[in-house]
């Protein structure tokens, strides 16, 4: 457990409780890091691909038990759907920050 954010037994039940099923879905959350996209769509204030990647965040961090995560990215999400960019403006930084985080220290535990 050295990602505290991480709810192990939630991302174990997403996974069948199949331990091997959830490294791959580890392993899967570092490989298609959003991050790099994500911040392009902020900086060019690009709602519509930034909520498609948004999803992606929201999505593949509930699936490894990031809940947390997960729902701070479903604000966002939203926002984008509402297109309140001032919320995205408000909210983008921690969110991104934290996503940024658990990758970097995920690659670093699993490769």
């Amino acid at each position: 457990q050295l990602i505290p954010e991480i709810d192990i037994l939630a991302g174990m039940g997403y996974c069948g409780n199949d331990e091997d099923i959830y490294r791959i879905a580890m392993e899967s959350y570092c490989e298609q890091d959003f991050s790099e996209n994500l911040s392009v769509y902020f900086q060019e204030k690009d709602l519509k691909n930034y909520q498609i990647l948004i999803h992606g965040v929201k999505s593949s961090s509930l699936s490894i038990g990031l809940c947390d995560l997960s729902e701070q990215a479903k604000q966002l999400e939203a926002a984008c759907k509402d297109n309140n960019w001032a919320y995205v403006e408000e909210n983008h930084a921690k969110v991104y920050e934290k996503y940024v985080d658990v990758v970097k220290t995920l690659k670093s535990i699993l490769f």
